[in-house]
């Protein structure tokens, strides 16, 4: 009889729902092995574990750790257990899979697109099995072929006792315990990256990539702008940041800022707290003839990286706040605990480093 699968990840309370019957797969593994998983193990009385993941996926990067722990946990697949990482992405070649594999130390097998990773993950994410958000998400298999679809709460580092208790019922091959409780109210968070002058940010051309990060009790990213995280629990705490990345050092910066700057140190010009934090380049606290020279090197290409970041992304609430000054710990997060209500403007500034009138 199919039984449908609800999926909640990290952001909803954990829900795990047996599915229908999974049909046989064929695959190949990055070491070039075929297998199925009903003649090879499933009819052999062994469990199947898949976490279905991305090599560049970055919570995948920060789970592999506490996979391996759980994999040795159940004698290193030499038990009742075979584990695998099975991408989602066609560019995730099994060649691609083999030197992931090898540059992180994996005994358990992983499959590439070509070698039918992509067959497993249509079928499980076609909407009969529930909607497929987010990776990594993790398939269990009985010996009798029903599957659990999962995401624990919380973070990676919490998701292995979860995991642990599903597939202990898997091998006891026992029913899956009645879902919990409706899950407890959910809030969102959202804010949008301004430039310095507080405008929303737009990406031009040679501007830098930014992603939005929620972090702590749940783990979410985006980058959208403005942005926004659904279904954040009630009571959960987490942090929000702007990450910066692939920018140009030298873009903007002119020798008129090396003038501004020099006139400020000698008390002939005066900053606002935006330009004092973009014209202390090296991060010091201060303003020095060191930030000056920093900054004349990258634009004679003497040097080809500012002694800090290019950028810096400020919580709005502290440039607006007439007590902040500039210091060695700018704020470069904005701290949100135990949520109880929406938080939706919660802003970020960028600031581009040596950069006085942006």
């Amino acid at each position: 009889m199919n039984r449908y699968l609800i999926f909640l990840f990290s952001i909803l309370p954990l829900l795990s729902l047996k599915a229908q019957t999974s049909p046989e797969f064929e695959l190949i593994n990055s070491d070039g092995d075929v297998f199925k998983i009903y003649e090879d193990y499933l009819d052999q009385d062994k469990v199947v574990f898949i976490e279905f993941m991305f090599i560049s996926c970055p919570f995948c990067t920060q789970y592999l750790p506490h996979m391996k722990d759980l994999y040795e946990s159940y004698d290193s697949g030499n038990g009742d257990v075979e584990f695998f990482k099975i991408t989602i992405m066609g560019g995730d070649t099994n060649s691609k899979m083999a030197d992931y594999k090898t540059q992180n130390e994996i005994d358990f097998q992983l499959v590439g697109s070509d070698g039918g990773a992509l067959d497993i993950f249509t079928e499980y994410s076609n909407g009969s099995y529930g909607d497929f958000f987010s990776t990594p998400t993790f398939a269990i298999l009985d010996t009798e072929g029903e599957v659990t679809l999962m995401r624990p709460p919380g973070n990676a580092a919490t998701w292995n006792p979860v995991l642990k208790d599903s597939i202990d019922a898997a091998i006891a091959n026992i029913s899956t315990p009645p879902p919990p409780p409706p899950p407890a109210p959910t809030y969102s968070i959202g804010g949008s990256i301004l430039s310095a002058n507080g405008q929303i940010w737009e990406a031009v051309p040679n501007s830098p990539n930014i992603v939005i990060a929620l972090t702590g009790d749940t783990s979410l990213l985006t980058t959208n702008n403005p942005f926004v995280f659904e279904g954040i629990k009630e009571g959960m705490n987490v942090e929000v940041s702007a990450m910066v990345s692939q920018d140009n050092p030298v873009e903007g910066l002119t020798t008129f800022d090396l003038v501004l700057i020099s006139q400020y140190i000698l008390s002939i010009g005066d900053f606002n707290l935006v330009q004092q934090i973009a014209a202390d380049v090296n991060c010091s606290g201060t303003i020095t003839t060191f930030d000056i020279i920093s900054i004349r090197q990258l634009i004679l290409y003497l040097s080809e990286n500012l002694p800090c970041q290019s950028y810096i992304s400020v919580p709005e609430s502290f440039l607006n706040d007439p007590n902040s000054i500039l210091s060695k710990s700018i704020p470069d997060k904005i701290i949100l605990n135990n949520i109880d209500t929406d938080h939706i403007n919660q802003n970020f500034n960028l600031i581009k480093k040596g950069n006085i009138n942006q």
